[in-house]
């Protein structure tokens, strides 16, 4: 959990919830009270912030399938997105915010009143192979030394019984902190 002085943002003191179906599958990720209340669009969506259009978002991308904080760093999946290719639908993207110098947005804001804020984002560059329908970023997880994605139907080829087959077994990626360098683990 984050913290710091009186005009950044304690990640410890709101909630962040992903919406992954809004704004026709683009996504967003909502800052709320710890009681879910006052909620506002934080990343993606219309977001006053980043809204889907700064992050590079379309239909169907699903940013916000996933999340994972450590210390000021965001971490949020966008589990549907191309993979840059042109050829990948669904293989997925892992977005990257610093939140250090995020603005706390005022108590009771909505939407139109938030007060921007300078999060940088960047779209991480995970070496992993583009493959459509692997949904990279399915799960986050984060600790102090790593960043570990899952990847539910990531294909894995075997011979079974004579015959090739395409099973969809899922993976586990261990990526550094800056969300590059990933390697295939389980």
């Amino acid at each position: 959990s984050g913290g710091g002085g009186q005009n950044q943002l304690p990640t410890s003191e709101y909630l962040l919830v992903g919406a992954s179906s809004a704004y026709n599958a683009q996504g967003v990720v909502l800052l709320c009270n710890l009681d879910g209340t006052n909620c506002i669009e934080f990343l993606g969506g219309n977001s006053t912030r980043l809204n889907a259009q700064a992050l590079g978002l379309v239909n169907n991308d699903r940013f916000g399938t996933s999340m994972a904080i450590n210390g000021a760093i965001l971490y949020v999946s966008a589990a549907s997105k191309d993979g840059g290719d042109g050829k990948s639908p669904g293989s997925g993207k892992i977005f990257r915010f610093d939140l250090t110098n995020a603005i706390a947005p005022t108590p009771n804001a909505n939407a139109s009143a938030a007060t921007p804020s300078s999060i940088t984002f960047t779209l991480t560059k995970d070496g992993v192979t583009p493959v459509a329908n692997q949904y990279f970023g399915k799960s986050l997880f984060a600790t102090p030394t790593a960043l570990y994605v899952g990847s539910n139907l990531r294909k894995n080829s075997e011979v079974e019984q004579g015959r090739y087959s395409q099973l969809k077994t899922g993976s586990i990626f261990q990526c550094d902190l800056k969300g590059e360098n990933c390697n295939e683990v389980i």
